[in-house]
């Protein structure tokens, strides 16, 4: 007599298979795609240079016995590039910040040379503002939701 043997595979080792299978997309998925840090390196090195610029106005204080004069009352960009814009490059560089940072995104340096050297023209991107002896550095461009402020009373 003549058998015939069945070929194919069994349900159990069909699902086996099709699990791992499944297993190696979900994780290639995240493999292939790994998460992007740039918006938390940006909002990182904002919080860096605000703290910067709120160091710089300790360091004028404990020289000179009180904030500088001028600071604006309502909220201005510090920069120099129009009359709204507060120029700190004048009161703090290099004497108290070595250099004005600029925001990762939305900080412009339209001068050859240091903003103290030459008054050159630029645009922190960052925000400033005081209420007597308060003063409050920001970044208003902060990403993903995220309010980035310093204030300081001195």
């Amino acid at each position: 007599m003549y058998r015939h043997s069945q070929r194919g595979f069994t349900l159990l080792e069909l699902l086996v298979v099709s699990f791992f299978i499944c297993g190696l997309a979900f994780l290639s998925a995240f493999l292939l795609h790994p998460k992007n840090y740039q918006v938390e390196r940006n909002n990182g090195n904002r919080w860096a240079d605000i703290a910067a610029i709120a160091q710089a106005f300790n360091r004028y204080v404990a020289a000179n016995g009180s904030l500088p004069a001028g600071l604006p009352t309502a909220n201005a960009v510090i920069g120099s590039v129009t009359s709204t814009n507060f120029d700190l490059c004048k009161i703090l560089i290099p004497t108290y910040l070595k250099e004005m940072p600029l925001d990762p995104v939305g900080g412009v340096d339209l001068s050859a040379t240091t903003c103290a050297d030459s008054g050159g023209l630029y645009l922190s991107g960052y925000g400033l503002r005081a209420s007597g002896r308060t003063v409050t550095v920001e970044a208003p461009h902060a990403e993903g939701h995220v309010k980035i402020s310093i204030t300081r009373t001195y």
